[in-house]
């Protein structure tokens, strides 16, 4: 699942590598929530990709209680990062502003995931989903 709250959104060239990523894994379905406002929201609907429903809004915590849910895309809000860790999904941090770089590093400090605080690449994008994936051998990501 991605999601990136109300208040902020990563930039769009993040947004475009997860959508890049999404394109080479057929395998993997993204959820994604974005706002329509924001930069990313064009660019996750033009790329019109099977693997990627895209809605403005969805139940985040029931979503995080879906066994078929392997990890959690977030721009490391603290009410996501609570509500990943309470229902045990792993976090994979992309901060856009204030406080999220700090959460994003502690989140990686405790084991709970990883941050992307500095410029991510497809290829970590890539890496970080397979690793997560039930069939990844995920047992040891962090």
């Amino acid at each position: 699942m991605v999601a990136f709250g109300t208040t902020w959104s990563p930039a769009g060239d993040t947004i475009r590598m997860i959508v890049n990523a999404a394109r080479k894994m057929p395998d993997v379905g993204l959820i994604m929530s974005l706002q329509e406002k924001w930069e990313g929201y064009p660019i996750v609907k033009e790329a019109n990709l099977p693997n990627i429903f895209l809605q403005k809004f969805v139940p985040q915590k029931e979503l995080l209680n879906d066994p078929r849910i392997f990890g959690f895309v977030s721009h490391g809000g603290g009410s996501s990062i609570i509500e990943a860790i309470y229902f045990g999904k792993p976090l994979i941090v992309a901060p856009v502003a204030m406080d999220q770089i700090g959460a994003g590093y502690r989140v990686e400090r405790a084991g709970y995931g990883i941050s992307l605080r500095f410029s991510p690449t497809e290829a970590k994008i890539m890496d970080i989903i397979h690793k997560l994936k039930p069939d990844g051998k995920n047992e040891n990501v962090f």
